[in-house]
């Protein structure tokens, strides 16, 4: 009797005589690893396959991942059998349509991982992160929950802060192994289903030889090597920063630069080569610098290497760790949950490596993420020159990583096949372990409590200013256009307030005055142009303010705003801030003349204090006259206001200060009651909490 299942591509057939072999009682155990889309989750699935490989050699090991990522590619080529699902990585924003894209996706892939897993029945599974894991996943949890399948479950988290389908998966995993101390707090499950195995690093990474490497390399044994690279898919804006760093980079004669650029698209490619061709000429380069695509064998250029410019993928650092190698880590900004972050500042915190952020900047009419190639050169050069430092660095790499973690992976694996109780040593876990949220409120949250816990910015590490300084710039870069109103930007901007981030004044000068209009929908959802009127708003009051000392080109978008902006709450916020920073001039004065023509009495109010601040005398007088009887009493107190101002200035002399008083109607629609029996409760409470703080 032969049943026939198709569906999606697969197929299987189940016979009577065969269900011994599908529903139990293989010879040799099966092995299904799930993981990739980059290198940082294929290569630590290879190696454990690898090592599974030369110890059972009757193991079966198949991969499943997605046909147009780079396991395609690389797993073939390590002689291990692949088969390929639908997937699709969670939407960040809230598009109902991409939402739905997702879900669909994501129902292919289970159905067809399904199949495989019921066809395969694998004794394990090993799941080394990335969406590509999702669909295998989640067909196992629903299997389990049925009861129509059971296997051992291991998840692999290689960064200090894991991906959310590790995160969300680890709660039917028998363990998960994490590479870093501190992740293990991440995961909400029994602590003796996780914990520290290190990074799975591959055999050739061992006993590496450095002048071996570069005379194979064919690189000048003399040279002070630096190699850049971008990941597994290369890096166009390293790729960028480093050409436009070159030219002040060969100036040190003893520099040899090796430059992995990555498989580029024929439009990335052309764009390289013509920055590079504007910055340098090639008879110049020769013998300094050398531009390849791809290294089949990467760690003989580890191994040549001085110092290595990098992103900050888990397994990257990993191996720089095991073959003692100092680098610049510069993590994407783009990379989920921030983990390239969080993995940098570990190598920063044991003095390993340097984290070079992406910035923010003003471009064509967007803010847009990119590395400061002048800031390349500062940091390699510097970093070259101290070379008591690259020793260091060198040692804290090497003390940093375990050489045995993949023996330590293949032994686990092997106690859960087996039934076996799991014993893992611990390890000293770091004094003050990384945990920042990537929510844009709550990281606003935890600067203001640190700048509060250490007395002022000004008493904060440079490094943790560094970090907060790179989230306002990730933050600023957010361009959908939900988000900005909804606070993605909105944050950033207050980020920059708050740490006086000045570099950034242009930045939202360039927003305030940003007139890019909106579609007709969006007009409806509150829109007029695409930075709101909100963001506009908090650019003023929480951006420019906090900033503090005003230039030209500050007055200047202050003044515009307050005469051409639609909402007035901008022109509100832009004339109390004239006030503020009390820049008085002839122009600022026929400027505040002209805004009490506006229409909302909320900006006169904020007008007229304005020009106590920053008018003449003379001015001053002529102007508030004309609202002494104003039948709005705000704009009456407005006016007191705006004389005390002048008072202080000494524009008014006392006799006159009161005169002009006496001419003001002094009734007010404005009442508040004094609830004696309420403040006297309140300051009381007050009290109470006092004592018990202290």
């Amino acid at each position: 009797m032969i049943f026939l299942l198709d569906y999606f591509g697969f197929s299987m057939c189940v016979t009577v005589s065969k269900k011994l072999v599908l529903f139990g009682g293989q010879t040799s155990v099966k092995y299904l690893f799930t993981g990739g889309g980059t290198g940082g989750h294929i290569y630590p699935a290879l190696a454990i396959a690898d090592e599974i490989r030369r110890q059972k050699p009757e193991a079966e090991i198949l991969f499943v991942g997605r046909k147009d990522k780079l396991e395609s590619r690389v797993v073939p080529n390590e002689k291990f059998e692949i088969k390929f699902v639908r997937s699709f990585p969670f939407p960040r924003g809230w598009s109902p349509v991409k939402l739905l894209s997702f879900a669909g996706i994501l129902f292919v892939g289970i159905l067809q991982s399904t199949i495989i897993l019921m066809r395969f029945r694998p004794k394990m599974i090993i799941g080394t992160g990335g969406y590509v894991s999702a669909p295998i996943l989640f067909a196992y949890g629903f299997l389990r929950k049925i009861r129509l399948f059971r296997s051992k479950v291991f998840l692999y988290e290689p960064n200090a802060c894991p991906g959310l389908l590790n995160k969300v998966s680890a709660r039917f995993a028998d363990f998960v192994g994490v590479g870093f101390d501190e992740t293990a707090s991440w995961f909400d499950i029994d602590k003796g289903t996780v914990a520290k195995v290190g990074y799975p690093v591959r055999r050739e990474f061992k006993g590496l030889d450095k002048i071996k490497a570069r005379t194979n390399l064919g690189v000048d044994q003399s040279r002070e090597v630096v190699l850049v690279l971008g990941g597994s898919g290369g890096s166009r804006a390293i790729n960028q920063a480093l050409l436009l760093a070159l030219p002040h980079l060969i100036k040190n004669p003893n520099i040899f630069v090796f430059h992995i650029t990555g498989n580029r698209s024929d439009s990335e490619t052309i764009a390289d080569e013509t920055c590079l061709s504007k910055n340098i000429n090639q008879s110049d380069i020769d013998g300094f610098y050398r531009q390849v695509d791809y290294v089949d064998d990467i760690s003989q250029v580890y191994a040549a290497a001085d110092l290595i410019v990098c992103r900050g993928g888990a397994g990257t650092l990993t191996e720089l760790g095991v073959v003692g190698r100092p680098s610049i880590v510069i993590p994407a900004s783009v990379a989920a949950d921030d983990h390239q972050v969080a993995n940098a500042r570990q190598m920063e915190m044991i003095g390993a490596g340097k984290v070079l952020y992406e910035k923010a900047r003003w471009m064509k009419g967007n803010i847009e993420i990119y590395i400061d190639p002048k800031r390349v050169f500062e940091v390699v050069s510097d970093t070259l020159n101290d070379k008591e430092e690259l020793r260091k660095m060198s040692f804290a790499a090497l003390s940093s990583q375990r050489t045995d973690n993949l023996k330590l992976i293949v032994e686990l694996l092997e106690s859960m096949i087996e039934g076996q109780n799991i014993e893992i040593s611990k390890s000293d876990v770091l004094p003050n372990p990384l945990r920042v949220s990537v929510e844009p409120n709550k990281i606003l949250s935890c600067v203001e409590n640190r700048i509060e816990q250490c007395g002022g910015l000004s008493q904060l590490p440079r490094d943790e200013i560094n970090y907060y300084c790179y989230r306002a710039d990730r933050m600023l870069a957010s361009s959908a256009w939900l988000e900005i109103p909804l606070g993605v930007r909105n944050v950033g901007v207050k980020l920059v307030g708050l740490l006086n981030y000045q570099q950034h004044r242009q930045t939202l000068l360039q927003a305030l005055l940003d007139k890019k209009p909106v579609n007709r929908l969006k007009c409806s959802l509150g829109g007029d142009y695409f930075h709101s009127g909100i963001l506009r708003r908090n650019i003023i009051e929480r951006g420019l303010a906090m900033l503090g000392e005003c230039d030209v080109d500050t007055q200047l978008a202050l003044e515009q705003a307050l005469l051409e902006d639609p909402y007035f709450e901008v022109r509100a916020a832009a004339a109390r801030l004239i006030g503020q920073l009390s820049l008085p001039n002839t122009k600022s004065e026929d400027v505040l003349m002209l805004a009490l023509m506006d229409v909302s009495e909320v900006v006169k109010v904020e007008v007229l204090a304005a020009v106590g601040a920053v008018a003449k005398g003379s001015t001053i007088l002529s102007t508030v006259k004309n609202y002494y009887q104003h039948p709005n009493w705000m704009l009456r107190m407005a006016v007191v206001t705006t004389l005390e101002t002048a008072h202080e200035r000494g524009e008014i002399e006392a006799e006159q200060l009161k005169y002009e008083l006496e001419q003001i109607h002094s009734t007010s629609s404005h009442f508040e009651p004094n609830f004696l029996l309420a403040n006297r409760l309140r300051n009381l409470k007050k009290q109470a909490l006092s004592a018990i703080d202290q």
